[in-house]
């Protein structure tokens, strides 16, 4: 055999072997829980359990896995020579793997963000708990939110209205966000708001207001009335700088 077939061979031989590596740190690198089947199938379970009287429309994984350790009693004690009580614990390892559900309530659909959290046993993961995050409302036909121009247009003569002394030159908004209050029937949105002003004195300022309310109807019964014109409100005082 030629050296340079020889020394293909090695090169071959060599390069296999570093791809198996890769291959196998790649697997051993693999983050371990339970499959989103499972996690989906636990989650409704555990909805339909807590909250007997609510249900999930759809429910889709939003993450990958996490992994994490965690102390636990193990409900055991033991006093030591000097009659101090010590109490044992144990470490478990645990899986969370985060979803968002839509849930059908009395007062209307919500979005909520909740974890299928599963421990690990023996070689594989069993269901432990469900953990309930933040939620939002779905708005219902007939109570999307103004268009984001409309919405400025809504804030800037709300604004001059209170200043009329002022000129405004630009309004930029966060996202509306809907609210409503199931109970009452009420519903209306959040905005933030950044008011860009030139004041009496011809001096530029930017004033800004983290909740500003959109809503239909009137105060206090927002949206109960739909028909009428969207109205504006500052829940606090806006801050200029």
């Amino acid at each position: 055999m030629s050296f340079s077939h020889a020394l293909k061979g090695i090169v071959s031989i060599t390069l296999l072997v570093v791809m198996l590596v890769l291959v196998t740190n790649r697997g051993a690198l693999a983050v371990p829980c339970a499959s989103w089947k499972d996690a989906e199938k636990s989650l409704r379970s555990a909805w339909a359990k807590g909250y007997p009287n609510e249900k999930i429309i759809k429910i889709e994984q939003n993450g990958e896995p996490d992994v994490y350790d965690k102390m636990k009693s193990t409900g055991k004690t033991k006093i030591d020579s000097h009659g101090d009580k010590w109490e044992y614990y144990s470490k478990n390892t645990f899986c969370r793997i985060p979803a968002k559900a839509t849930v059908q309530q009395v007062g209307g659909l919500r979005i909520f963000n909740v974890s299928a959290i599963f421990r690990k046993s023996g070689k594989g993961f069993v269901f432990d708990d469900m953990g309930v995050g933040e939620s939002e409302a779905v708005a219902k036909t007939g109570q999307g939110a103004p268009s984001k121009d409309e919405a400025k247009k809504l804030i800037a003569d709300y604004w001059l209205e209170k200043h009329p002394e002022t000129k405004v030159t630009k309004v930029a908004i966060s996202a509306p966000e809907f609210k409503n209050d199931s109970r009452s029937g009420r519903w209306w949105y959040y905005t933030g708001a950044d008011i860009y002003v030139t004041d009496e004195n011809g001096n530029n300022r930017k004033c800004s207001n983290d909740y500003t309310s959109l809503y239909k109807g009137e105060k206090g019964a927002e949206g109960k009335d739909s028909s009428g014109p969207w109205k504006v409100d500052f829940l606090d005082n806006p801050v200029c700088n």
